[in-house]
């Protein structure tokens, strides 16, 4: 039974260890997921969290001001997810991300309820190990 207890004691460690060189970076969302989930959130109208996901070009907060600004752009964006009758599918077409690693530029597809399909792309920097949507100058 010791023997049993510690095999597996050495496995879990070994699993452990493997999954997490292996897996460098768990946890922290590429540019495309960044987007992915802001859309999501946007769709459940979690407007305070999506509006997390946004940061000046510089890469700082909004103030609170620019919150509610921000805030208030993103219940009108939702309207008009809406009106589309939400998002029936959204598709990452192209990432790239510096060579530093700090900023990325994301191109997406939307296909709407209604069918209606949209193309966009946007900016994003790396604030601190998450993807931060860029808004502003």
């Amino acid at each position: 039974m010791k023997k049993l207890c510690f095999l597996f004691s050495a496995i879990t460690l070994v699993l452990t260890i493997g999954l997490q060189s292996c897996g460098s970076g768990v946890g922290k969302k590429s540019p495309g997921d960044a987007v992915k989930h802001s859309f999501n959130l946007l769709a459940d109208k979690k407007f305070d969290k999506v509006v997390e996901m946004y940061v000046k070009k510089d890469g700082t907060a909004f103030t609170d001001e620019e919150k509610a600004k921000v805030n208030g752009l993103m219940n009108m964006a939702s309207a008009e997810l809406e009106k589309k009758k939400g998002i029936k599918s959204m598709e990452i077409t192209e990432e790239k991300i510096s060579e530093d690693g700090k900023t990325a530029t994301v191109k997406w597809k939307v296909v709407y309820g209604n069918d209606e399909t949209d193309t966009e792309d946007g900016e994003l920097i790396n604030v601190n190990g998450d993807w931060k949507m860029v808004i502003g100058k």
